[in-house]
């Protein structure tokens, strides 16, 4: 469930580049971010790593440097309120998140992260989105649109 706590009581956590991070996603299981930079404005590299439970998404020895990043996004507020849990720690060179000369694409869209990896993996639609292609727009150069992907028309209402 988006915005259920992982972690009971608030409590400030102070964030450090190379965190990994569960984000919960629509159906109970949780998507991986990683801390880019820290600071008021941290930045998340957000994965394609899926997992039914926050321990799990790094349990199997993953290595975030295995794994091209999918797109990036700044959350302020949500490791710190327990909305989001540190799940462990792994360097990676930041050189992966940007390409040079090309400023970053880093989203400051309140629920951006959860919103794009609930789409990513076809739990929400990949084009609902104010613009359709919204989410396409986002990932980063050497990201791939996902075949797990399902539009508003894919999925019935009800």
């Amino acid at each position: 469930m988006i915005g259920k706590r992982l972690m009971g009581k608030k409590r400030k956590i102070s964030l450090v580049p190379g965190q990994l991070v569960a984000i919960s996603l629509v159906d109970a299981t949780f998507g991986a971010a990683h801390v880019v930079l820290a600071g008021l404005f941290p930045v998340f590299a957000l994965y394609s790593r899926r997992a039914d439970s926050p321990a799990a998404l790094v349990g199997d020895g993953w290595v975030v440097s295995s794994e091209t990043p999918l797109a990036t996004a700044s959350m302020p507020g949500w490791v710190g309120d327990g909305t989001w849990a540190v799940v462990g720690e792994q360097s990676r060179d930041d050189s992966a998140y940007t390409l040079p000369g090309v400023p970053p694409k880093i989203s400051f869209t309140s629920h951006f992260a959860s919103d794009f990896l609930n789409a990513f993996h076809g739990l929400t639609p990949w084009d609902a989105m104010h613009d359709p292609a919204y989410f396409e727009k986002q990932l980063l150069p050497d990201a791939h649109v996902p075949p797990t992907r399902r539009f508003k028309n894919d999925i019935p209402v009800g």
